[in-house]
């Protein structure tokens, strides 16, 4: 599913994680460029734990930061499906790539 350049928020990932990853889960999930941060891909992250049919996830151009970055490692303790991660230009520093 492509949502790049959509301007979605934090409050718009409940919405994207039941169509994307619940109601008809997809392999690609395209969010980059949009005005996500650490909040939002929380939700995301909660949601990536049970799904195992994302394979790739664009999150670069967003600002989620050494917190968000660290719910995202949580969620791949559990996830075996995730393949690509891309998260270039989210702000991260040393500490949030050691999470990873």
């Amino acid at each position: 599913m492509q949502l790049n350049d959509s301007t979605l928020t934090d409050q718009d990932m409940f919405i994207v994680v039941q169509h994307a990853m619940i109601d008809k889960p997809y392999e690609i999930l395209d969010l980059q460029s949009n005005d996500i941060t650490e909040h939002g891909v929380r939700i995301l992250a909660d949601a990536l734990q049970a799904n195992q049919v994302l394979k790739i996830l664009f999150l670069h151009h967003n600002r989620l930061l050494d917190g968000g970055i660290g719910h995202l490692a949580k969620a791949l303790i559990n996830n075996t499906s995730l393949e690509v991660l891309e998260l270039e230009s989210t702000g991260v520093t040393d500490i949030g790539a050691g999470h990873l």
